[in-house]
């Protein structure tokens, strides 16, 4: 028994990952660059949900510039769909942004420290901002799809 032991710690020891010195200054670049992503990402998805929040004042600012007054149907019904829209929209979006700055921390805190837990912990982040532009990429695909075929029934229905 305390043979079988021996060999199983010898066997995961050769399965470890290693990083030589020019990976680990790949890893710390990548980190630079996704933080300045990240905090490019959380700025922007701030200023959308900020936009809805004003969206009716902005919308009725921008009908007064020309001189007529319309009425402005930003500031009813409209108005809260459109604020209620860009603020989710806004949320959904920061969402990759946090992600990726979770990441950008623990790969440059795993690389500081030389920490195997650490570093699996910033792929993980990682690999849920990819499963996060992946699930969006699919939606997008669908939508695109539903609108060839929308288009096409369209066209023979005429």
């Amino acid at each position: 028994m305390e043979n079988q032991e021996i060999l199983d710690s010898d066997l995961a020891a050769k399965n470890e990952l290693s990083l030589n010195s020019g990976a680990k200054d790949f890893l710390y670049q990548t980190a630079k660059w996704a933080k300045l992503l990240a905090i490019t990402s959380i700025i922007f998805s701030i200023l959308i949900i900020i936009m809805g929040l004003f969206f009716g004042t902005i919308m009725g600012a921008i009908n007064n510039l020309g001189g007529q007054t319309m009425p402005n149907m930003y500031a009813g019904t409209l108005g809260i769909f459109m604020a209620v829209f860009y603020g989710v929209l806004g949320l959904i979006m920061m969402y990759p942004g946090i992600r990726l700055l979770q990441f950008s921390d623990k790969a440059k805190l795993a690389l500081n420290t030389n920490s195997s837990e650490t570093i699996e912990e910033a792929f993980k982040r990682l690999r849920s901002v990819f499963r996060f532009y992946g699930i969006i990429v699919i939606i997008y695909l669908v939508l695109i799809a539903l609108m060839f075929v929308s288009v096409g029934i369209g066209a023979l229905s005429r």
